[in-house]
């Protein structure tokens, strides 16, 4: 891209999440603000309403979509800043995206009630193997945490086995708000 040619750029094709909150009343405002993961072709995203995509890279034709189904209550933040993907590579493969074995690329995402879900990257299904039923609760071992006290405020970082999630949480708002910690996952087994 130049300044001879940037006149000369046209869309190639757009994809809309459909997650805002002037489309689904009640829900409370979101932006997109993830920056997406480039695998085999497919773009991985999160919306702030907790949704995951798989879009193909080169059309835009929409893979699947994953609903955590977040509990909303109150007055939640609702972001996701992106989602980070990891290969089991001691799991056979066939050559297609996700290879044979089942979850062996995950797609990790926070949500925004304080859950970290792994999905399988070539089916867009919960990894059952993944903490209970493909959900890790963040909110574990950080005492009494109420509505609204933790969000997700980057992607999780996967390094080597290990995803990474550390959270925003509301402090100065009483006594004794839960502390701010980073923990890391087995990334096969969600186990702390």
């Amino acid at each position: 891209i130049t300044r001879e040619n940037v006149d000369q750029l046209e869309v190639a094709w757009e994809y809309h999440t459909g997650d805002s909150s002037e489309l689904k009343p009640g829900m409370p405002p979101s932006s997109f603000l993830a920056t997406p993961v480039l695998h085999n072709n497919t773009l991985y995203f999160c919306s702030g309403l907790s949704r995951a995509f798989a879009v193909d890279a080169e059309t835009g034709q929409e893979r699947w979509v994953f609903d955590s189904k977040p509990a909303v209550r109150g007055d939640w933040t609702s972001k996701c800043r992106g989602v980070a993907l990891w290969q089991d590579h001691s799991a056979t493969v066939d050559g297609d995206i996700g290879g044979s074995t089942p979850c062996r690329t995950r797609v990790f995402m926070g949500t925004l009630d304080g859950r970290l879900v792994g999905i399988d990257a070539n089916t867009g299904k919960a990894c059952q193997d993944f903490g209970e039923q493909g959900t890790v609760d963040l909110r574990d071992g950080m005492g009494t945490v109420h509505d609204n006290e933790l969000a997700m405020t980057s992607p999780p970082l996967v390094i080597n086995d290990l995803v990474v999630q550390g959270a925003l949480v509301m402090d100065n708002q009483r006594v004794d708000s839960p502390g701010g910690v980073i923990r890391a996952w087995d990334a096969r087994t969600g186990e702390l």
